[in-house]
């Protein structure tokens, strides 16, 4: 249990391919069930059947080809004009709709990923803060050494401190490296 909360990422990223890997083959399974499934399909076939959306690429194309023959030809052409979008648009069909479900949970998905990773980070940082405190606590319950006890009596009084600066003067890294 400690190995799975210690490598949490690691079982996220295992669990993230495997969802993965069973959503193609779903989907495989799913086109093997279509007729015609073997046939390449046009990508404007969706865009076809959704009557705004095919009038929004007519519009955009004529756009374009206005566009194109002002810059070669220099006068512009009479093309019909541009319509402005409608004011309201009509609810999407039943297709469009199951793929906004989609993008939403896929949406969905990533913020609990997101949830789940900064709840890590938490429990990561809890964590280096009790091991950081047990240090502090098992170095603060030790007893001095007999060195440290010396070292801290030899600095006492003025004298000994002259001698110990003194002695780092001259034991110490020379001033230029300083």
């Amino acid at each position: 249990m400690r190995w799975i909360l210690d490598n949490l990422q690691v079982v996220i990223a295992v669990a993230a391919a495997l969802a993965y890997w069973l959503n193609q083959r779903k989907q495989a399974a799913a086109e093997e069930e279509q007729p015609g499934a073997g046939q390449a399909e046009d990508p404007f076939r969706e865009q076809a059947a959704d009557p705004v959306e095919a009038e929004r690429t007519r519009r955009i194309q004529d756009e374009i080809r206005r566009k194109i023959a002002e810059r070669a030809g220099g006068a512009p052409v009479n093309l019909p004009p541009v319509m402005p979008p409608p004011l309201f648009q009509p609810e999407p069909p039943p297709a469009r709709t199951a793929a906004l479900a989609a993008a939403s949970a896929q949406e969905a998905a990533l913020q609990r990923q997101r949830d789940l990773d900064e709840q890590l980070r938490a429990v990561q940082a809890s964590r280096r803060a009790t091991q950081r405190r047990e240090v502090i606590a098992q170095a603060s319950s030790r007893a001095p050494s007999a060195a440290r006890t010396a070292l801290l009596g030899d600095l006492k009084g003025a004298d000994n401190l002259r001698r110990a600066m003194v002695l780092r003067e001259v034991l110490g890294p020379p001033v230029g490296l300083r």
